[in-house]
């Protein structure tokens, strides 16, 4: 399976409302910064072109970070296929790029507390309803 960092998930604005949120549930959280990721199931190995083509095509600004311990990932539910998905493998296919079995998308969401603490499993627990649709996402 092939992980490849993503651009921005959400506006500035939504990052705005979203975080006035989470200082409710947990006040300490200084900064949040979220981001998507792929998971893409290649059938076979992929050249150097066409990894480029598919980094370009999920992300073509280039920005994205990779996900340290204690970031929070936000996916679709095991054993489901995310509309995302339906149509990205669609597009892919149709750029040249068949070879992609699978592809997914989540969101890494980055919560800062002051001198780099991390939550405790009771605050994640708290934060997981505002970052995550428990019907369709785990």
């Amino acid at each position: 399976m092939m992980i490849l960092p993503g651009g921005p998930a959400l506006s500035d604005f939504r990052i705005k409302k979203l975080l006035a949120a989470l200082r409710a549930a947990v006040p300490e959280i200084e900064t949040m910064r979220a981001h998507y990721v792929y998971f893409a199931e290649p059938e076979g190995e992929l050249t150097e072109a066409e990894h480029a083509r598919l980094a370009a095509l999920l992300n073509p600004e280039g920005s994205g970070e990779a996900g340290l311990p204690g970031d929070m990932i936000v996916v679709p539910r095991p054993g489901t296929i995310s509309p995302w998905a339906s149509k990205a493998a669609d597009i892919l296919c149709h750029s040249g790029l068949g070879k992609l079995g699978r592809i997914e998308r989540g969101r890494v969401y980055r919560l800062e507390l002051p001198d780099g603490a991390r939550l405790d499993a009771a605050e994640s627990a708290r934060l997981k309803p505002l970052l995550q649709d428990r019907m369709t996402e785990a």
